[in-house]
């Protein structure tokens, strides 16, 4: 019997949530494992990262299975300088 609610290949594609935010990385950001994140004073638990798309000096971003995320880095100064 053919399965008429079933996708076929990429012809159905699920449309995730984009969150771009001005933060800090609180755990190491590993595919499988959930990411913690401070914005705006708060700590935020991601879903468990799928992948990462992109990482620099200034952001990261990922996706995981919920939504991809961009997160900035804080500017924050250097003690003593």
């Amino acid at each position: 019997m053919k399965n008429i609610f079933g996708k076929k290949g990429n012809e159905v594609q699920e449309c995730k949530r984009q969150v771009a935010v001005m933060g800090t990385l609180l755990s190491v950001l590993r595919p499988g494992l959930p990411v913690m994140y401070q914005y705006m004073g708060n700590v935020i638990r991601t879903s468990n990262v799928v992948t990462i798309l992109e990482a620099s000096v200034h952001h990261v971003s990922f996706e995981t299975e919920n939504s991809i995320y961009t997160i900035s880095y804080e500017n924050v100064a250097a003690a003593g300088f």
